[in-house]
């Protein structure tokens, strides 16, 4: 639990501080307040995100649907990588950001994040979907 990371999505551990004591991170919530195989709305100023829990990783996303304005956290359901938003059954990958399934055409932002210390962080720069 302690050090999984999807640190945008390439499958790469942080251990200890290393990478994460930079500043850059951004402490989001902890790790026990997140269900395994859901996902939490957490606001950090105007960036409304959702907190992901695969099992002990976590991953960081936008939280609104970008095809009908649907909170993915609230509204949606997890499964396994995948987010169902519960508005229109439109799918994405929370690794990656990626579009999986329509209605949605526009992928949303996923956020390079790390379980450290029990609490997830996240970098919260714009990510582009690879």
């Amino acid at each position: 639990m302690e050090n999984s990371t999807n640190a945008a999505s390439n499958g790469t551990s942080v251990t200890g501080t290393g990478g994460v004591s930079d500043g850059s991170w951004t402490e989001l919530c902890t790790f026990s307040e997140v269900p395994d195989g859901e996902g939490i709305q957490v606001n950090v100023g105007a960036l409304v995100l959702a907190v992901w829990r695969v099992g002990e990783q976590a991953f960081v996303t936008d939280d609104t649907c970008t095809h009908g304005e649907a909170s993915l956290a609230r509204d949606g359901m997890l499964d396994g990588f995948s987010i169902v938003c519960g508005l229109h059954q439109g799918e994405f990958d929370i690794r990656t950001g990626l579009v999986l399934a329509a209605p949605c055409n526009k992928p949303i932002v996923s956020y390079p994040a790390c379980v450290q210390g029990g609490h997830v962080l996240a970098k919260l720069e714009r990510v582009k979907p690879s």
